[in-house]
């Protein structure tokens, strides 16, 4: 809030005192900040041991200087290896916020603008509603808020898929909501931002990420892709627990080069924490400045609303701007970002106004451990109450869990066809943006094929079939495939769950 005086006088000396204040601050930021994460080790070792985080990383930014940057945990479970400062992580759509960013320092140069329309940049653009093709622009693309369905089938079933080939499928692409009318989390805009960064610039976007930003915050511990990072003597393995027990998984290998600016860059905790000290401090880092402030505090606005106001004062409206989630976190603004991909979880925190950042690394799937330790970490470095989020979620993960509930396999619904009857729904079904699908019988059921990414159905009634949830990521859980039939009775289209919650129409 902002108070207004009416005497200059008083103003002055209020702002003279804020100002010694804030010095006096950061002259004692180290020591008092480290004073407030008294004890973090020993609660984040057993916060692993609760929900079974094999490894993890944490850095801390204060004041505008590193007061923590530590590994705990084991890396490689089967070798013993552990996890330190120095261990590279995949860190998933955290790295959105590096795309935004190099897109920003184009935006410095006059290359681009926020507001002009894609299709000035990519005169071949089309999306399948006329007025979001003429009217989208890098806003609404990094905002999430261009209606298009997340179609994440699109990059996961096509790992060899370039920009040209996304360009192509997106006149066929539904859009699941109307065009700046809500959010839709998307990983193609990102893949597309991405390349007009590169149309624009004429490099490549892990060039411009490099040389605009690890080059100069010396981040020379980072990489853009699972190969480079495996040539590496410290990374950390990918995990998921089943039976209540890490279990190793594999790399995700879909992640074509398109999509890397949606999610492929790995690091390590002692890199990230440079890339939390330039934020905090507006685009400076040292005697560079990477970023124009006022281009870093339009990255860091709200341009997208997730939730409505509520009662509820811990739960305020939260917002994306570009490439951040953002919100006011019990009076401070929040600015942060998570990331997921297989077998690993981060979570990106800062607080420009008190210049404070948190990243924590894991290699957990789908861990909720990042999110919440850098919320209770927040809770420390502001001063405020400790609410207890680790707590109150293993309370209620205990409570929700049962032998049978994890990774758990669908069994039949106990209605059933005989295969000569299935073979009817069998054969090659097109769709103009996705392709071909191929669906066998198998075992009483049937068989998705969709390049590579399979899973297996169950007839549930008439036309209708639901999941066995059998691929490794769950990626259809409780899902039905259901079957529609022309005037002659004859099948002749297929709804299948790709673009949950909406489906995708398949035909022969």
């Amino acid at each position: 809030m902002v108070i207004f005086r009416s005497r200059l006088t008083t103003l002055l000396t209020l702002l003279v005192a804020l100002l010694s204040v804030t010095a006096h601050a950061q002259d004692d930021s180290q020591t008092d900040y480290q004073a407030r994460l008294k004890g973090i080790d020993e609660k984040i070792e057993q916060v692993m041991q609760d929900f079974n985080v094999p490894g993890l990383a944490l850095g801390v930014v204060a004041g505008g200087q590193v007061v923590k940057v530590k590994g705990y945990g084991l890396r490689d479970i089967k070798n013993g290896l552990p996890a330190n400062a120095d261990t590279q992580f995949p860190i998933g759509s955290s790295t959105k916020a590096f795309t935004s960013f190099v897109i920003g320092t184009l935006v410095d140069e006059g290359k681009l603008t926020w507001d002009t329309p894609v299709k000035q940049y990519l005169p071949e653009w089309k999306m399948q509603v006329d007025y979001a093709t003429y009217h989208t622009n890098l806003k609404d693309m990094l905002a999430h808020r261009t209606g298009l369905g997340g179609h994440n089938l699109i990059w996961l079933g096509n790992p060899d898929l370039d920009g040209q080939q996304i360009i192509e499928k997106l006149p066929h692409l539904n859009l699941n909501k109307g065009f700046r009318e809500g959010f839709i989390y998307n990983n193609l805009m990102y893949a597309m931002a991405g390349h007009v960064a590169w149309k624009v610039s004429g490099q490549r976007w892990e060039t411009l990420v490099q040389e605009r930003v690890l080059d100069k915050l010396d981040m020379n511990n980072t990489s853009f892709n699972y190969t480079t990072m495996l040539n590496t003597d410290n990374y950390a393995l990918p995990y998921q627990i089943r039976n209540n027990t890490p279990t190793q998984i594999d790399y995700n290998g879909s992640l074509s080069e398109v999509l890397w600016p949606a999610g492929s860059m790995n690091a390590s905790v002692k890199d990230m924490v440079k890339w939390l000290q330039m934020l905090v401090n507006k685009g400076h880092y040292g005697e560079s400045s990477l970023i124009d402030s006022k281009t870093l505090q339009t990255i860091q606005s709200p341009f997208n609303t997730l939730t409505r106001f509520s009662d509820d004062a811990d739960k305020l409206p939260l917002h994306y701007g570009l490439g951040w989630f953002i919100r006011s976190f019990r009076g401070h603004y929040q600015v942060q970002h998570g990331g997921n991909i297989d077998g690993f979880t981060s979570a990106v925190f800062t607080y420009p106004n008190e210049d404070l950042g948190i990243v924590v690394l894991s290699n957990q799937n789908a861990s909720t451990v990042p999110y919440l330790l850098s919320m209770e970490i927040s809770e420390l470095l502001l001063d405020l109450e400790p609410r207890n989020h680790l707590a109150q979620a293993l309370a209620e993960e205990k409570a929700a869990q049962t032998p049978e509930s994890e990774n758990e396999t669908k069994q039949p619904s106990g209605f059933s066809m005989s295969n000569e009857a299935l073979q009817a729904y069998a054969g090659t079904w097109n769709n103009p943006g996705y392709g071909k699908i191929d669906i066998t019988v198998s075992n009483g059921g049937l068989v998705v094929d969709y390049n590579g990414v399979i899973e297996q159905f169950v007839p549930e009634k008439q036309h209708q079939f639901r999941s066995l949830n059998t691929h490794h990521l769950s990626l259809f859980e409780d899902d039905v495939l259901v079957f529609e039939t022309n005037e002659d009775g004859k099948l002749n289209t297929v709804n299948a769950p790709f673009d949950y919650p909406a489906s995708v129409r398949f035909s022969r």
